[in-house]
């Protein structure tokens, strides 16, 4: 008797988990990359170098990657990501300031830092995504 309750009580929690972890998973799609629906252009002063990925997420929008100094004494230089989504018939549908974090290059293990944005909306096909390096002369979204 106290067999068959743990035999179904383990059915059981092993049935809610896969259903639950079933829930969470997202689904993500690249739309970067020679054939992708999306162009993606970048710009940076010679000493630092952007590395950005375009993907779908669910239904959002995603721009994420990282910047990387390009030399050695750029540990502290100071500055965010410009990134503009711009549909094919040349309209500017969003344009945003993010940081990067840690505002600071490491000066340890991979000299990168990483940022992030997420839009509702997926741009159609055919449009342009520029994530360009600026210096900090105005406030970046955090």
């Amino acid at each position: 008797m106290r067999l068959n309750r743990l035999i179904r009580f383990s059915s059981v929690f092993a049935g809610l988990s896969a259903f639950t972890l079933a829930g969470c998973a997202t689904t993500h799609s690249d739309l970067d990359g020679t054939s992708g629906p999306i162009r993606v252009h970048t710009g940076s002063p010679p000493g630092i170098r952007i590395e950005p990925h375009v993907y779908q997420e669910g239904s959002d929008f995603v721009v994420a990657g990282f910047v990387k100094p390009r030399g050695v004494s750029l540990g502290s230089q100071a500055g965010h990501v410009h990134i503009t989504v711009v549909d094919p018939q040349g309209m500017t549908r969003d344009s945003v300031m993010v940081r990067y974090i840690p505002q600071v290059f490491p000066s340890k293990g991979p000299r990168r830092s990483a940022f992030h944005w997420r839009a509702a909306t997926v741009p159609p096909t055919g449009s342009t995504v520029r994530v360009e390096y600026a210096e900090d002369r105005h406030e970046a979204k955090p």
